[in-house]
């Protein structure tokens, strides 16, 4: 028996080893397997790092926040925009991405809350009848959540209900250049057709860009389709990530519709 010991420690040892070179190579496949990503500045959480490549996309998530581009574009216009996060601003954000939520959370003066009805978050609510006092918040943020909401016209009413007169909601969903008609069937419930339809198994449905906009307009708010990303030019895009790159797949429209509450 003692004479095998020496074995066993050394059959360990290859298998440390072999976990530790799987690791490694797993860790590698983040990103893209035929280039070196140079480190990028995330406008999220600071820091310069390599991305990961995500569905094709190189440069699409932080290695550090976890951040996408649209994250990484949204929080470069809210932090820009002035007098949207002033010191004793109330702000309450639907399911938020973790590094937006550090980042929010610690600017100073900021009243701000989390929003989920399925994860855990400060407030546990529904879109759709959100247990909130009319007129109690000065900003909500709603990225990517519309598409997977059943009554979106309703959740809609409610954002412009709970909203100050004079409040602004930051809003953004996927959206294909050139689509206007908002493509949704209720009856679609397989995740491999919604795949195909929506673009994703948990979307309800695949806006179109006119049809979004009537439909926030028709829940009482002034609409700005904000090209933010032409706004900025092309170095600063670039430098930080901010657009998904071509995939195969059709072009992204990643206007951000910053919707207000006539005062």
């Amino acid at each position: 028996m003692a004479r095998s010991r020496p074995r066993l420690l050394a059959l360990v040892a290859l298998l440390l080893a072999a976990v530790g070179t799987a690791a490694y190579l797993y860790s590698q496949s983040w990103f893209s397997d035929d280039e070196v990503i140079e480190p990028a500045p995330c406008t999220v959480c600071g820091k310069t790092v390599r991305f990961k490549t995500r569905k094709g996309r190189r440069y699409a998530e932080c290695s550090s926040c976890g951040a996408y581009e649209r994250h990484r574009l949204m929080l470069h216009y809210i932090s820009h925009r002035e007098g949207l996060l002033d010191p004793g601003t109330s702000v309450l954000h639907f399911a938020p991405n973790a590094g937006i939520e550090r980042y929010l959370r610690a600017r100073e003066g900021l009243v701000y809350q989390t929003a989920d009805l399925y994860t855990q978050a400060d407030l546990e609510l529904d879109l759709t009848a959100i247990a909130q006092p009319d007129a109690s918040w000065d900003v909500v943020i709603c990225y990517h959540v519309l598409e997977h909401v059943d009554d979106d016209r309703k959740a809609m009413s409610e954002l412009f209900r709970i909203l100050r007169p004079g409040g602004v909601a930051i809003l953004q969903v996927p959206l294909e250049i050139g689509r206007n008609e908002t493509d949704e069937d209720p009856s679609v419930t397989d995740p491999a057709e919604r795949r195909r339809r929506f673009g994703q198994e948990d979307h309800v449905r695949f806006y179109g860009a006119a049809d979004f906009e009537a439909r926030l307009t028709a829940a009482g708010f002034e609409v700005e389709a904000l090209d933010y990303i032409a706004q900025l030019g092309p170095e600063v895009v670039e430098r930080h990530h901010l657009s998904r790159e071509p995939t195969g797949d059709p072009a992204p429209d990643e206007r951000i519709f910053v919707v207000t509450k006539p005062r």
